[in-house]
């Protein structure tokens, strides 16, 4: 059973009494998808799309191995298998770094983040726990999850990448931390996620002044709240996730910071 593209109609409906429809095409994917594509990344460098998230050889077998897959001149290239699943890729240096929440790669033991060096899987330094996004900012490549320890250093869901190995960014004053996304944002590293405060409140949304993160305009409100995407848009600062106008926040599902307050887009 393939799981990897129903057809979908969709219908366009204009001034004119006439309806077109158009379908969607399914894309081929050679492996089962009984769940959701968590990424789709843009290889601009090697010019291939890399589809990320719950891919499986049979979703009808037991104890399958998980996998990511590459589109590229027309054709697609399967992954090694992952004993669980990768959660995204980045192109780093010319070099593909996968992280996500794993303890092997094609058989051997490799934590929840790897890079590919002359066609193999290897370690890549020590995240502790789950790796959801890779992102390169500045020139930078950063990992963020819900890790605790990055290389024997205490940490938050949030680390570089430098000299080799990966460096904690200091702790986020968090009792629980899923750290989503990064940018820099008026000079500043911004991060957004499931983060729990450690006075009890789920700030959300942390920014880095002179080595300390604090919440970014009092951060986003309510109990189930979270941040997810981060995007620095005409010089402001724009952020969507789970946000509830009615728990005190400006806006609802998505706000812009312009640098001094929050605003609602409607």
């Amino acid at each position: 059973m393939r799981f990897c593209g129903p057809m979908l109609l969709a219908l366009f409906i204009g001034d004119s009494p006439s309806i077109r429809a158009q379908w969607w095409a399914d894309a081929g994917l050679p492996v089962d998808l009984p769940n959701q594509v968590t990424q789709i990344y843009n290889d601009t460098v090697n010019d291939a799309l890399y589809f990320i998230g719950y891919l499986v050889d049979n979703f009808q077998q037991p104890e399958q191995a998980m996998h990511f897959a590459k589109y590229k001149a027309g054709a697609w290239e399967v992954s090694a298998p992952f004993s669980n699943i990768v959660l995204t890729v980045v192109n780093y240096h010319d070099t593909l770094f996968a992280g996500g929440f794993f303890d092997t790669v094609d058989g051997d033991t490799i934590h929840n983040i790897t890079y590919n060096v002359n066609g193999e899987w290897q370690p890549c330094g020590e995240l502790n726990d789950v790796v959801y996004r890779l992102r390169i900012v500045d020139g930078t490549l950063y990992a963020l999850g819900g890790f605790t320890v990055a290389n024997g250093e205490l940490c938050n869901g949030v680390a570089r990448w430098h000299g080799g190995q990966w460096q904690s960014m200091g702790l986020l004053p968090a009792t629980f931390n899923m750290v989503r996304d990064i940018v820099r944002y008026n000079d500043e590293l911004v991060v957004a996620g499931t983060i729990s405060n450690i006075d009890g409140i789920h700030h959300n949304i942390f920014h880095l002044v002179n080595g300390v993160w604090s919440p970014l305009g009092g951060g986003i409100l309510g109990g189930f709240a979270a941040a997810n995407p981060l995007i620095v848009y005409k010089n402001e600062l724009y952020v969507g996730g789970l946000i509830d106008i009615f728990d005190g926040n400006a806006g609802h599902g998505i706000m812009r910071w312009d640098g001094q307050a929050w605003h609602s887009l409607g």
